[in-house]
């Protein structure tokens, strides 16, 4: 343990006197104490905080990360052009702890930019809000739905999968399956769409109705919030006039809401604290009143969510940056890998495109596993089918890959109040962190060993 603690103070040492680590430490000080102040939002203390909240996180992130992964590649490329790699691997020190006590010198200079830039983020963010003239309503606004951590509650949906395979047999049976001129993929796809739409879709003058399932210790001290987004069928961009109406276990209702509401448009409304008290379920309907007749449809997707609070903003915000680092930690591996095998130049545009593709994760798992080329494989050539596998192999492994440094939407999510929990976090600290950074150190290592640091080093 003593060398590979040796090699981390001499690293972290040379990172301090480096010229690029100070110009980014400088960059990262000014994002964080500068933007927050800065931007102006739409006016509403709401939009200042998220818009402050989400470009300082994205822009620290971005820079710490590009600082981790440039330094990375010098401590072992600029090592090893300068020949100092060669007189420590001479003394009786492993190839594996060179490595590991690098990454430790990274890691704990990224922790400690990311405790510095979260700490210049909030107060800057305090003294925008107290320039600000606000009025008691925005500050409860900004209590309830920004410096918070609620869990997002999702309406139970019918099993979809279970209806598909029913009206599929129907159709097989009564011999309309697959429709004619579509394909039984496309067929599938579009029926499986349809069903899931189905379930919240609201038809002129009717309701639907959703279940909920609430947590298990709800706490009665907080208010809740409906948001929602929703769709119309009318060309009118006009607003939609509706109802709302929570009901209990008893089926009596609880609370109710009536109003107009912008289609496109993200919209909240606060539900009483006693609504869901001592409830484990509850129905939520809604009633679509829209004078010109259109039918609503909510997004599947994200469309209806009853956000009811979990935690305090602080813990919520050391979560997220907690995540953010393990994000960092796996990319200052990519660093040293790379500079373990590359000569400082390439290996830095590697690192740097890794720093790219990880901020990409998010559309490599959505592209993982859909068709790219071909819908039918039954319908295509042979040269066709071999290419769409090959690419969707591609975009499956570059998943994989990029699962230590992938997490939904963090920064997003802070500046929304919504919860991080302790287990995505755990994940990241326990799995992603390990197993990332593990398996490139036993690749930086052995690329290390195989290098032949006796040849000329460009």
């Amino acid at each position: 343990m003593k060398p590979v603690l040796a090699i981390a103070a001499v690293a972290v040492q040379s990172a301090i006197r480096s010229r690029l680590w100070l110009a980014l430490t400088v960059m990262v000080l000014a994002v964080a104490f500068g933007l927050p102040v800065t931007v102006k939002g739409d006016g509403t203390i709401t939009g200042l905080c998220r818009i402050g909240i989400t470009y300082t996180m994205w822009l620290s992130s971005l820079l710490i990360s590009l600082a981790s992964v440039w330094v990375g590649c010098g401590a072992m490329a600029l090592d090893v052009r300068d020949r100092q790699m060669h007189l420590v691997l001479t003394k009786p020190v492993r190839t594996l702890e060179v490595w590991v006590g690098k990454w430790l010198a990274l890691a704990g200079l990224s922790a400690a930019l990311c405790a510095v830039s979260a700490a210049g983020s909030a107060l800057s963010l305090h003294a925008a809000v107290r320039r600000g003239r606000w009025t008691s309503e925005d500050m409860r606004v900004l209590r309830e739905e920004i410096l918070t951590a609620r869990r997002p509650l999702a309406p139970r949906v019918a099993d979809v999968e279970r209806r598909l395979a029913e009206r599929i047999r129907e159709a097989t049976a009564a011999g309309r399956w697959p429709p004619e001129g579509e394909s039984e993929a496309e067929a599938r796809r579009r029926l499986r769409d349809t069903l899931r739409a189905a379930e919240f879709t609201v038809h002129p003058g009717s309701r639907t109705a959703w279940e909920m399932e609430l947590p298990a210790r709800l706490t009665g001290d907080h208010p809740a919030h409906l948001r929602f987004r929703f769709a119309t069928s009318t060309l009118d961009a006009s607003a939609v006039a509706g109802r709302w109406g929570l009901y209990g276990e008893s089926g009596g209702e609880r609370w109710s809401a009536e109003g107009e509401w912008i289609p496109g448009a993200q919209h909240s409304l606060g539900l009483p604290a006693s609504a869901l008290a001592g409830q484990q379920r509850v129905r939520l309907v809604f009633e679509n009143r829209d004078r010109l007749g259109g039918t609503i449809l909510f997004d599947p997707a994200d469309g209806i969510r009853i956000l009811v609070w979990q935690g305090g903003a602080t813990g919520n915000f050391v979560r997220g940056w907690l995540v953010t680092w393990c994000q960092i930690a796996v990319l200052g591996a990519v660093g040293l890998a790379a500079g373990s095998l590359l000569a400082m130049p390439v290996a830095s545009f590697v690192a740097v495109a890794a720093v790219l593709v990880a901020r990409m994760a998010g559309y490599v798992s959505s592209m993982a596993g859909q068709p790219v080329f071909v819908e039918d494989p039954s319908l295509a050539s042979g040269w066709a089918v071999a290419a769409e596998r090959i690419w969707q192999a591609y975009f499956a492994a570059m998943n994989w890959l990029l699962r230590p440094v992938r997490a939904t939407g963090v920064f997003d999510r802070l500046a929304a109040g919504e919860w991080i929990g302790w287990g995505e976090t755990w994940r990241m600290l326990v799995w992603g962190l390990p197993v990332g950074c593990g398996l490139l150190a036993l690749l930086g290592a052995l690329l290390l060993r195989i290098r032949e640091l006796g040849a000329v080093q460009e």
